[in-house]
Order: structure tokens, then sequence, then C-alpha cells
């Protein structure tokens, strides 16, 4: 019920909600994802203009967007075509429309640096067997198994937005079923990714 969902956040030490569409997501996050050990968000992404928006509303949020690792972009450079950024945030540029599983390992990656508190993928995994083949299921299903592994074996979190989540693709129903949230929304997504930074700062 809504009212205990509120008894949730205030219990929490989490004022970041202020709208009410905010109050499910960030109760689901806090509920099911580890929190962050400070503000600094790895942002990925299979689109450039994605992760400008994401970028913008960490900032707005108070979140920082550190700097990888030379080590980190190196990793990052064996995995991917000549042309993705290996800055953060990181734009795979393609690499991944054949092997969207591929973004699992970016995401492995990007966690193993220590620059960085919370891993943040933002584009259309979920959606590659819609957009381009249905033999692309199998990387997307693959990368979903991956994911909830690395999930569990990390202690900073994985936040997810897909473009694709109102469509509840298979990749994306995985993750839901195995305690990984998806988001329809960059911005609720940054709701959540606060929320475990304040909530971690604040323990």
């Amino acid at each position: 019920p809504p009212a205990q969902v509120v008894d949730l956040l205030r219990q929490v030490g989490v004022n970041v909600v202020q709208q009410s569409d905010e109050v499910l997501p960030v109760a689901e996050g806090l509920g099911l994802l580890q929190y962050s050990r400070g503000k600094r968000v790895a942002i990925i992404s299979d689109g450039g203009g994605q992760a400008t928006i994401a970028s913008d509303r960490l900032s707005e949020a108070g979140l920082e967007i550190p700097e990888l690792t030379a080590e980190t972009q190196q990793r990052l450079r064996s995995v991917l075509f000549a042309q993705a950024s290996v800055i953060n945030p990181v734009d795979v540029a393609g690499s991944t429309d054949a092997n969207p599983a591929l973004l699992a390992d970016c995401m492995a990656i990007v966690a193993d640096d220590p620059n960085v508190d919370a891993v943040f993928l933002v584009g259309m995994f979920g959606g590659y067997a819609i957009r381009f083949a249905e033999d692309l299921l199998g990387g997307e299903m693959r990368g979903a198994e991956a994911m909830i592994e690395l999930s569990r074996r990390i202690d900073k979190p994985l936040v997810i937005y897909s473009l694709y989540e109102p469509v509840k693709p298979p990749a994306l129903r995985r993750l839901h079923e195995s305690g990984l949230p998806v988001h329809a929304s960059i911005e609720h997504a940054v709701k959540v990714l606060a929320a475990l930074a304040e909530r971690g700062l604040y323990l």
C-alpha cells in the first residue's frame, strides 16, 4: 500500500522523492538493490542521446560522473569497436548491435573501477531482438543472466533503464524475476540512484 511505501522511505532516511510516480520505483530500488558507497555513477549506453540525457539528470540530482581509470578504459577498448567512447559515459557505438550480451561485459568492467560506486545501463537492452533480428534473443538472455550474476557478485548497485521496458521482452522479464528492476524512465532510474547513494552515505 502507498502509505507503507512512504513509511519505508522515511525509515531509511531518503528524501529524494518529490513526485507521486517516483515513490514505487525508489522503494523498489531500496528494497532490492545494493546501497551505493558514494555518488559516483558510471553510465553505459548504446545511444549517445540517451547518455546525454542521463548525464544531465544525474548532475541535476547531485550525483557525479567520474573519470574512469586508464586500465578500465583500456579494457573497454579491448572489447568495443574503435569508434566507441570509453570515457564516462561509455557509448558502445554499435558494438553491441550483433552481440547484446557485450553490454553485461561492459558493466562488469566498469563495476571493477575503484572510481565507480554504481553502474547505470541506459538504452534499448531487451529490445535488440525486436529492433534488429529475432536471433539476437539468445544474446540478450545470456546478457541478462550475466547481469544477474554480476549483481550478486559485487557490492555496487546496477540500475537499468530500457526504452523497451513497457513491452516486457523476455530478457527484461528475466531481470525482473531475479530482483533486478528495469525502469521505463531515465528520470525514475536516476531517482533510484540518488536514493541508493543517500542511504549508503547515511549508513
